[in-house]
């Protein structure tokens, strides 16, 4: 929660440092083995750029955006709940391709 807020306050191009207290980041539990519990966590963060999109979550909550990047063919079909499905992928970090499932 707090990366979140604290992005959210960011201008484009601008470099801050965001201290963030446990609370606000993994709390108690920590994200072992590399994050212990009560940890306050420090980040330098340069905002480079952003996409825009749509939110597709039940709930509303940003936790997953969409931008369409070609329109499909198949009308308005969606997959049902625990269908089948077969996608290609590209995961990107630091600038290069992490993964590409092509």
């Amino acid at each position: 929660k707090g990366w979140d807020e604290g992005v959210a306050s960011m201008l484009l191009g601008e470099v801050a440092v965001f201290t963030i207290q446990s609370h606000k980041a993994y709390g108690e539990r920590g994200s072992p083995p590399k994050i212990p519990g009560g940890a306050t966590l420090v980040f330098e963060v340069e905002l480079i750029s952003w996409m825009s999109g749509e939110d597709v979550t039940d709930a509303g909550d940003g936790g997953v955006i969409l931008e369409v990047l070609a329109d499909g063919d198949g009308g308005y079909n969606k997959p049902e709940d625990l269908g089948s499905v077969t996608v290609h992928y590209t995961l990107e970090g630091g600038g290069a391709t992490v993964k590409d499932t092509a």
